[in-house]
């Protein structure tokens, strides 16, 4: 296979330049505009967006026809430095986009030999002291997790390990396999059943690559991936190199109308999340990428492995987006796109690729801003390839719309682990499914009429939204939107964050009350009760006003650098509670109380218990879930 691949490369490599010639005399794909236009777009996009965005600094490549058509780089990539931005040699923290070369990294593998896309991932951990845990709902007739479930994020892993994935100092960052040792916990789902967007599946795709190839993960990209390429100024390297530095853009966020820097930090799940590069280094990337795996004379995966990498391997439902190996599937102006895109703190980037059309673009900026690459975006297709707008949706209504009804949450959140507290602090999105007279649903701000079974479209637009039942035929999962990320739960009545913000609140109310309720009862009888009834109220409140603060100081990213002591000493209070709690109603079962003091101590424990339940929704009992 090896022997073939290098005659392919040389035959690629002819080819390539006749077709280049070629293109020299005839356009090559049908645009809304001239290929001579990208780099004016790209530089009035870019600037105006920067304005009203605040954006710091920014680069942009563009790929078409075999060919980078226009490359910019915009504004200051560290402004204490004065160092302006330069798409050849200013680098970027991309986050997600790393997965892309994870996953080229791994099918080259396949293509050699040393993985199979679908053999048991514990068939290669047992070389290291891994294994692959099971899920908690596991059973033996689910199918083993393989890598193509780590490629395209249906293994099943809780997205929960954000906590200790980044470090501050140079000499902290610990081997792959340390890591995962150290982190890996029950998968959430078994394989194949659902997209989470978490980063350990590719992490450990990552060190799967290491144990085939018995070299560092880094190291192994470096020599496979970015030297045949050109892609001089990519590493994956933690701590960063030295060599590196100068030329890595400072990531910012805006606050009070100034830029603050943001913390320079190495990674441990570099496979997800370490690469740092520039926007001419990602264009040669698209570039192979578009040209079945082969760009300037060399090749990183033959034509039928990077088809197979683009082809959708999960979608919710045939006619919504889904994952492929390393991208995710976008529909934009109804036009088929994959992309995967990075949040880093301080950083946002998106790599995008329009394959049927022969084009893509990376855009990258220095500074916290969503909108500033949705924007850019949608600009890109607004101008190349203009909106089809079809018919009007025909209402075909089959489904009963009562059984829809319900709060629905967004699925990426950790379930079982600390983080979960994201939901308590409105980090996740929740939305309401509101069903009209007409049989019709109002879904966030939009109305959605039915037109499938269970396959819904805006009113508005072209927008799709369908539903999956359980095996017991109750709904479990809204899909929306036009990206395979907009998977959504179904929540139980008690579960939306704000019946939980209110239950919160009546017990803060009640401990209070429950405190002066204790203090004005000084009877000898009583004092067990007293005595831990106050305990138990003093010690819930102080968790209650130290998570408020916590959460009203602390950054998105503080915890990624691991839990600060003051985090650590409020996670040990809900064991403290549930002490005194036995405590008190221990007391209040034994001692001898009148009928209004049992009333009252017995309403301080039933807060408790209420209370209870909560931090367990939250994952803070027992102890060992932190």
């Amino acid at each position: 296979m090896r022997q073939f691949w290098a005659v392919q490369t040389f035959v690629r490599a002819i080819l390539g330049g006749l077709l280049a010639w070629l293109a020299i005399a005839s356009p090559a794909i049908a645009l809304s505009g001239s290929i001579s236009s990208f780099d004016n777009f790209a530089d009035e996009a870019v600037r105006a967006l920067m304005r009203r965005h605040g954006i710091p600094g920014a680069a942009v490549a563009i790929v078409a026809d075999g060919e980078i058509v226009a490359a910019e780089g915009y504004g200051w990539g560290d402004r204490a430095q004065s160092m302006k931005v330069n798409a050849e040699s200013t680098l970027f923290r991309v986050d997600g986009v790393s997965q892309v070369l994870t996953a080229i990294a791994a099918l080259q593998q396949v293509e050699r030999g040393a993985l199979e896309i679908e053999s048991d991932i514990n068939t290669y951990l047992d070389r290291s002291a891994l294994r692959a845990p099971d899920a908690i709902s596991q059973t033996t007739a689910d199918k083993p997790l393989v890598l193509g479930h780590l490629l395209s994020h249906t293994d099943g892993f809780d997205p929960g390990w954000s906590v200790g994935t980044l470090v501050r100092s140079p000499d902290d960052p610990i081997s792959l396999a340390r890591f995962l040792q150290e982190r890996l916990r029950p998968r959430l789902l078994p394989p194949d059943e659902m997209f989470l967007d978490s980063e350990v599946g590719i992490t450990l795709a990552g060190h799967l690559v290491e144990i085939a190839t018995e070299q560092p993960f880094a190291e192994y990209v470096e020599q496979q991936i970015f030297l045949p390429l050109g892609m001089t100024h990519s590493s994956f390297t933690q701590p960063i190199p030295d060599y590196v530095r100068p030329n890595l853009a400072r990531g910012y966020e805006l606050k009070g109308g100034q830029f603050h820097p943001r913390p320079s930090a190495s990674v441990n799940s570099f496979p997800a999340t370490g690469l740092v590069t520039s926007a001419t280094d990602m264009a040669r990337l698209a570039l192979a990428l578009l040209q079945e795996g082969c760009f300037g004379g060399a090749c990183i995966l033959p034509a039928d492995e990077v088809a197979q990498m683009q082809r959708r391997q999960f979608a919710p439902h045939p006619q919504l987006p889904g994952a492929t190996y390393g991208f995710f599937e976008r529909f934009v102006n109804g036009r088929r796109a994959i992309a995967q895109h990075g949040r880093a703190d301080g950083f946002r980037s998106l790599l995008l690729l329009v394959p049927d059309e022969n084009i893509g673009f990376f855009i990258a900026c220095n500074r916290n801003a969503d909108r500033f690459i949705a924007d850019f975006t949608q600009s890109f297709f607004d101008r190349y390839f203009p909106a089809r707008h079809g018919a009007p949706p025909t209402p075909t209504p089959t489904t009963d719309p009562r059984d829809l009804a319900g709060t629905y949450r967004l699925s990426s959140y950790s379930h079982l682990t600390l983080e979960k507290l994201a939901v308590a602090l409105g980090r996740v999105p929740e939305v309401e499914a509101i069903v009209n007279r007409d049989g019709s649903l109002i879904v966030g701000d939009r109305r959605w009429v039915e037109i499938e079974p269970l396959l819904f479209r805006a009113t508005e637009s072209e927008t799709l939204l369908t539903f999956r039942r359980d095996d017991r035929g109750r709904v479990q999962y809204l899909f929306i939107g036009d990206s395979v990320f907009g998977t959504m739960e179904r929540l139980a009545w008690y579960e939306p964050t704000r019946v939980r913000r209110a239950i919160a609140r009546g017990c803060t109310i009640a401990f209070v009350a429950g405190i002066v309720f204790a203090g004005l009862r000084h009877r000898r009888r009583e004092r067990w009760a007293r005595w831990s009834a106050i305990a138990l109220s003093i010690t819930n409140l102080i968790f209650a006003a130290g998570a408020t603060a916590i959460v009203a100081h602390s950054q998105p990213w503080t915890f990624a650098y691991g839990l600060p002591l003051s985090v650590r000493f409020l996670c040990g209070l809900p064991a403290l509670s549930l002490i005194c709690w036995g405590v008190a109603v221990g007391a209040i079962a034994s001692s001898k109380l009148p009928t209004f003091a049992r009333l009252g101590y017995g309403s301080i424990a039933g807060a408790g218990a209420i209370f209870l339940l909560v931090l367990a929704y939250w994952n803070l009992l027992p102890i060992g879930a932190i």
